[in-house]
């Protein structure tokens, strides 16, 4: 799919969108959802540098004793989000050093916060830029602590996360056969109902 895709066409005028009417009231926690969406939207499209723009503009709104309880609203608390893509985002801009400080932060910051979902996918998925810079020791752990969480939860699309990711592990690692535990984690993931990733 090309950058000139409908699908990308859509995606980029919803943001635009979303900014635009956040833009036109005085509710920062407007600004703050728009520059969500748009990190994400900018991540999910390949546009990297715009995505950490977008990282950069929320974090600079974002005011934790105010905005930690958005975590319920939107299912996982949005620093955690923010900072998961701004260090996968900064690995793929190879701003090496960048993406392994914001990984630790990540994992702080999962243990500083009391919201298992959030918990959950902030462990797994923030286990990414440990896998690509190689720390599979961080990276395993992770990934272990998040798929805990979420089979104790019944979080089956944290779980399905973690099972693509630990197959990957396990095959960067040279154990066991990774690619058919990506292939189920990828087929419990399709189960979800879910596409993103």
């Amino acid at each position: 799919m090309g950058d000139n895709s409908p699908d990308f066409d859509d995606a980029y005028r919803a943001t635009a969108r979303i900014r635009e009417l956040a833009d036109s009231t005085s509710d920062a926690d407007a600004k703050l959802i728009a520059d969500m969406v748009a990190l994400q939207t900018c991540f999910y499209t390949g546009r990297f540098s715009a995505s950490l723009d977008h990282c950069a503009s929320f974090l600079n709104g974002y005011e934790p004793d105010r905005h930690r309880a958005l975590a319920d609203t939107y299912s996982t608390d949005l620093e955690v989000v923010c900072l998961v893509h701004q260090a996968i985002t900064s690995y793929v801009v190879g701003q090496y050093d960048r993406a392994a400080e914001i990984s630790l932060r990540v994992g702080e910051l999962v243990g500083e916060i009391d919201h298992p979902y959030s918990a959950a996918w902030g462990s797994t998925w923030g286990a990414v830029p440990d896998l690509l810079r190689w720390d599979t020791t961080r990276a395993a752990q992770r990934v272990r602590s998040g798929y805990r969480i979420a089979e104790e939860n019944d979080y089956a699309y944290v779980s399905a996360m973690a099972k693509m990711l630990d197959g990957w592990l396990q095959a960067r690692l040279g154990r066991g056969d990774g690619v058919n535990a990506i292939e189920e984690g990828l087929q419990a993931f399709r189960e979800t109902g879910a596409e993103i990733v």
